[in-house]
C-alpha cells in the first residue's frame, strides 16, 4: 500500500526492514523510503514507539494452533533450533515460550491491553484470509495511505498468499539465512487457516486449549481453541 504496488525491488527487506534479523538480513533504517515501514514480531510493549501518536502500529495474530504448526515448519527450514526435529519436542518448547520471541501466549497477552489504542490497529490472520478487501480499507483509513482505484487494481493482487510463493525470491528473506535448509523449498508452505487439523494431535490442542483460557485470552480474542 505505501508504495502502491511497486515491485521495484530485489528483496522485499532492502525497502521495508526487518528489526530482529540484522544481521542476518540487513535493510539500513535510514535508506528505507518514507513512510518507513518496519517488521518485527516483537511484543506491543517492547516497542519505542508505542507512545508516539505519530507511529502508527498493526499488530497481527493468528490461531496459536496454526502458528505451532507454521512455526515448527519454519524452524525445520531456518535450522535456527537445536532440538531433535520431533513436532513433539517443539510442541514442548512452544507451550514453555523457550522459543525465540518467546511464548505465542504472553505476547498476545501483552498485546491486548493496547487494543483501545488510537495508534494501534489488531487485524486477525484468519480475517485477512477471508476479508481481503475488508483489511485493506481498515488498513487505508488507519494508515493515511490513500489509493486510486487503479492503483488497488495493482496493489490488491499482490498482496495475497499465492502472489507472494509465485516471487518468493523476492518475499522469502529465509534464503539469507546462513542456516537455511532444503534450498528447494519455499518459506511460503500454505497459508491455511486451520492446517493445524492435519498437523497437530489432540493432547497438544487440549493443552493450548487450557493455557489459552487460563490466561484469559478467550475474553480478549475471537479464537474457538
Amino acid at each position: 500500500m505505501a508504495s502502491k504496488g511497486s515491485f521495484n525491488y530485489r528483496y522485499f527487506t532492502d525497502v521495508h526492514s526487518f528489526w530482529e534479523a540484522t544481521p542476518d538480513i540487513y535493510c539500513s533504517l535510514e535508506k528505507c523510503p518514507t513512510p518507513r515501514i518496519i517488521k518485527t514480531h516483537a511484543p506491543l510493549s517492547l516497542l519505542p514507539t508505542l507512545n508516539d501518536p505519530s507511529a502508527k502500529h498493526v499488530y497481527i495474530v493468528r490461531d496459536p494452533r496454526d502458528v505451532l504448526v507454521s512455526f515448527y515448519n519454519h524452524s525445520l527450514l531456518t535450522a535456527h533450533l537445536d532440538f531433535d526435529l520431533t513436532l513433539d519436542t517443539f510442541f514442548e518448547k512452544f507451550m514453555s515460550g523457550k522459543l525465540y520471541y518467546g511464548s505465542w501466549f504472553d505476547h498476545a497477552l501483552d498485546s491486548c491491553q493496547y487494543l483501545d489504542r488510537p495508534n494501534c490497529l489488531f487485524l486477525t490472520y484468519e480475517d485477512m484470509v477471508k476479508d481481503l478487501d475488508g483489511a485493506c480499507e481498515k488498513l487505508e483509513a488507519f494508515t493515511g495511505f490513500k489509493l486510486t482505484a487503479e492503483e488497488w487494481a495493482t496493489v490488491k493482487p499482490r498482496l495475497g498468499f499465492a502472489f507472494m510463493k509465485e516471487h518468493d525470491e523476492k518475499f522469502d528473506f529465509t534464503l539469507l539465512y546462513p542456516s537455511r535448509q532444503k534450498q528447494e523449498s519455499s518459506f511460503f508452505r500454505k497459508g491455511e487457516v486451520g492446517d493445524h487439523k492435519k498437523g497437530i494431535k489432540e493432547h497438544h490442542a487440549t493443552a493450548i486449549r487450557e493455557k489459552y483460557r487460563a490466561m484469559g485470552l478467550d475474553k480478549h480474542l475471537a479464537y474457538d481453541v
